[in-house]
C-alpha cells in the first residue's frame, strides 16, 4: 500500500497510537466503503506495514473470508508485482489484513495530475508490466475483478504494483457478488457468474484508454455519464452493458498514439 493519499486521523477508525496486534499505528491512509487503510509501524522487525481494517459486514462473512485466505496463500507464492500480504488479524474489532508498506503514488493520482494524455512510452511501460502481472495471476486461477487506477501503485521506475484483492474470485469458483467499481468493470461482471481473465484485460484495456487520450479528454467523452455522481455507477454499468455504443478510437481523440496501439486497446475494450 501507498502513502499517496494520507488522511487527518480524525474520528473514524483507529487513532495514532493504537496498536493491531504487535503494530503501532502511525496514521490513516485511506478510507473506503470496505475498510480503512492505517500505516502502522512493526518495532521487531522495524519496517513499516499497511494494515487494512475490513468492513464488518464483509468480516461477517465466511465465504469472503475463506476466499480471501485462500486466494492471500495463492498470491503469497506469486513472483507478480502483487502487493505482498504478510498476515491475517482476527480478533473483537474485527477483520486486519497486514500487507507490505509500498511507497509511490496511485496511478489515479497520475490520471489526475496530469494535464494531458500520459506519454505513450511512459503509458506502455506501466501497461506492459501490469499485463505481465495479470498474466501470472490470472495462470494461478484468479480475477482481480476491480482492476482501476486506485489499485495500482507507481514505484520509483515506473514499476506498477497491484492491490486490492479482496474482491478477487477464484476461476474455479466464481461468484456473482458484483463488489467493484462499475467505470472500469467489463460487461459480464454484471450479467452473471461466467466470468474469465477476459474481464481483467477489459479493465486493463480502460485503463490504457483513459491513460492514452487522458483524464481531461475521457471525462469529456463521457460528459453525460459522470455528470451525476449520485448516478455515475448506474451510468457506467448501463454504458459497458449496452453492445451497440463504444468509445472513439484512442487515434482518433489523440492522433499522437500509433494506430497498431489503437487497435489493440480497442481490442481490449470491446464489449464483445
Amino acid at each position: 500500500m501507498t502513502s499517496a493519499n494520507a488522511g487527518s486521523s480524525g474520528g473514524i477508525g483507529l487513532q495514532p497510537g493504537s496498536r493491531i496486534g504487535k503494530y503501532e499505528v502511525r496514521e490513516r491512509l485511506g478510507v473506503g466503503g470496505q475498510a480503512i487503510v492505517y500505516k502502522c509501524y512493526d518495532a521487531l522487525l522495524d519496517r513499516h506495514v499497511a494494515i487494512k481494517q475490513i468492513s464488518n459486514a464483509l468480516a461477517a462473512d465466511p465465504r469472503f473470508l475463506e476466499r480471501f485466505r485462500r486466494e492471500a496463500q495463492i498470491l503469497a507464492r506469486l513472483g507478480a508485482e502483487i502487493i505482498t500480504i504478510h498476515e491475517l488479524i482476527e480478533e473483537e474489532r474485527g477483520l486486519f489484513i497486514v500487507m507490505e508498506f509500498v511507497e509511490g503514488h496511485t496511478l489515479e493520482t497520475t490520471l489526475n495530475d496530469t494535464k494531458g494524455p500520459v506519454e505513450t512510452k511512459a503509458a506502455l511501460q506501466v501497461l506492459f508490466r501490469l499485463a505481465a502481472t495479470l498474466y501470472e495471476v490470472h495462470r494461478a486461477g484468479i480475477i482481480h475483478r476491480d482492476l482501476k487506477p486506485t489499485n495500482i501503485i507507481i514505484t520509483p521506475g515506473l514499476r506498477p504494483r497491484i492491490t486490492e484483492l479482496g474482491v478477487a474470485a477464484s476461476l474455479s469458483g466464481q461468484t456473482s457478488m458484483v463488489l467493484g467499481t462499475t467505470k472500469y468493470m467489463a460487461p459480464e461482471l454484471f450479467e452473471g457468474p461466467d466470468v474469465d481473465a477476459r474481464a481483467d484485460m477489459y479493465s486493463l484495456g480502460f485503463i490504457a484508454y483513459e491513460m492514452l487520450v487522458g483524464r481531461p479528454k475521457f471525462n469529456e467523452i463521457f460528459a453525460d455519464i459522470i455528470r451525476d455522481r449520485h448516478s455515475e455507477a448506474l451510468r457506467w454499468m448501463k454504458w459497458h452493458g449496452n453492445r451497440s455504443v463504444q468509445a472513439p478510437s484512442v487515434c482518433e481523440v489523440n492522433p499522437s498514439v500509433p494506430k497498431n496501439l489503437s487497435e489493440l486497446v480497442m481490442k481490449m475494450i470491446a464489449k464483445d
